[in-house]
């Protein structure tokens, strides 16, 4: 399982801007589908660079379900704060108001849709991807209880980028009935892969190596004393929790320092270097480095971005 985590946003960007206007490195598709007036849009973003701008607070009346194929992102949805990283899910619900932390889409590869939640699964005559009543009715009762972030399998991009590919072509029935079965198979894809998270959890070992790691965020600990105090060597530690988080345990300490960074950059005066120092950066420089690295944006950037009101 790869990483998404959450903790509480301070303040966010301010500027609305709505998702027809940021188009011009996506391939997105708006109201695709006469046919189907349910999916509102569709697309994908692939960044190999941080798109400094990419990403600027909007909202939507749809439910956005945003699926990460690559890369790690910082995204804010209302006061919350989040790190999701690929093979996860992200979801918005209407009316939200979200973006990219500093309005920064980082690079990464993810697909994208928004679908109306038609009430009991019908508007009008029609229902849910013109499914029998009581399925469009249950399709829509099970998404809307959906978690805000979770693993899903690699299908679920294939099956975007499928559906992508259709809409690239002449329409035709068949080309409605495979974007309309390729929607179908994202829905039930999700929907089950929410309720195996939500009965799964991490080994002890594991929990354990994270409980330390968030004990000692501001004197991290080398990776061969996390393993000689769970008792592990430190091969077969990194294999068990790349096994599964989805990710080595340097690089999720790391970013579990990275995202404690822009907690106190939101929510403290302390100078840019200061946090840096504190949460074990040898210097402002590296600190520095390392955060663009991963954020797409320097600490100052970062901090102005997100403090706007």
């Amino acid at each position: 399982m790869a990483l998404c985590q959450h903790v509480p946003l301070i303040t966010v960007a301010s500027r609305i801007v709505p998702a027809e206007q940021r188009g011009s490195r996506l391939h997105f598709v708006p109201r695709p589908l006469a046919e189907l007036p349910e999916l509102w849009s569709i697309g994908r973003d692939d960044l190999r660079r941080a798109d400094p701008s990419g990403l600027t607070e909007h909202i939507h009346e749809t439910m956005e379900l945003c699926y990460i194929d690559r890369g790690t992102v910082h995204w804010w949805v209302e006061r919350e704060f989040h790190e999701v990283s690929g093979g996860h899910v992200y979801i918005t619900w209407p009316h939200e108001r979200h973006g990219g932390v500093g309005a920064a889409l980082e690079p990464c590869k993810l697909y994208w849709m928004n679908l109306f939640l038609w009430p009991g699964g019908r508007s009008g005559k029609r229902t849910l991807l013109d499914l029998p009543p009581a399925e469009a009715r249950l399709a829509v009762d099970a998404l809307i209880q959906l978690p805000r972030c979770f693993a899903a399998p690699s299908t679920v991009g294939g099956a975007y980028h499928r559906i992508l590919d259709t809409l690239l072509e002449p329409k035709t029935a068949r080309g409605l009935l495979e974007v309309r079965s390729g929607l179908l198979e994202i829905i039930t894809t999700l929907l089950r892969a929410a309720n195996a998270v939500e009965h799964s959890e991490h080994s002890l070992m594991v929990r354990e190596a994270m409980k330390l790691m968030e004990n000692h965020l501001e004197e991290p600990l080398p990776l061969p004393e996390i393993a000689r105090k769970l008792g592990w060597s430190p091969s077969h530690f990194k294999q068990r929790f790349r096994a599964e988080v989805g990710i080595p345990p340097a690089q999720f300490y790391l970013r579990r320092r990275i995202t404690e960074a822009c907690r106190r950059l939101q929510s403290s005066t302390n100078n840019v270097t200061r946090i840096g120092l504190d949460l074990g950066f040898q210097s402002g420089e590296y600190f520095a480095t390392v955060f663009k690295r991963v954020t797409g944006l320097t600490p100052r950037t970062f901090r102005e971005r997100a403090g706007r009101s």
